[in-house]
């Protein structure tokens, strides 16, 4: 069990963290309305975790992924314009995993082709 001193020094290392005074007589007061004020934060570092979307799925997302595996270079455009639009609804829209893999799949798509073709036109000279 923490002895009183233990807990006083983090509560006072919490205080500075948050930039009050560890002296103020209402700091344990003013570090829960900050506590309060702001956003929780993410397990993983310093970004504050994102709500997760309540929507429907965007509907070029979906399409971005079929056609990352039937036209990549058109999945990778579609997929762009879906994160564009999944960001500018407000976390309202869902789909940004889907769009992140049809520009990954897209993109390896159109790295492989490039390479077949670069590898056959060397083959044929």
């Amino acid at each position: 069990m923490a002895g009183p001193a233990i807990v006083e020094q983090e509560r006072r290392e919490a205080a500075e963290r948050m930039g009050l005074d560890p002296d103020d007589p209402d700091v344990a007061l003013k570090m829960e309305q900050l506590a309060e004020e702001k956003p929780a934060q993410s397990e993983r570092g310093s970004r504050a975790a994102r709500p997760r979307p309540t929507g429907k799925a965007n509907r070029l997302a979906v399409f971005a992924l079929f056609c990352a595996f039937v036209v990549p270079v058109l999945g990778i455009v579609f997929g762009l314009v879906a994160l564009d639009e999944i960001d500018d609804s407000d976390d309202t829209e869902r789909g940004r995993g889907m769009a992140q893999w049809a520009i990954g799949i897209g993109g390896v798509a159109v790295g492989i082709s490039i390479a077949v073709a670069v590898w056959v036109i060397v083959s044929l000279s």
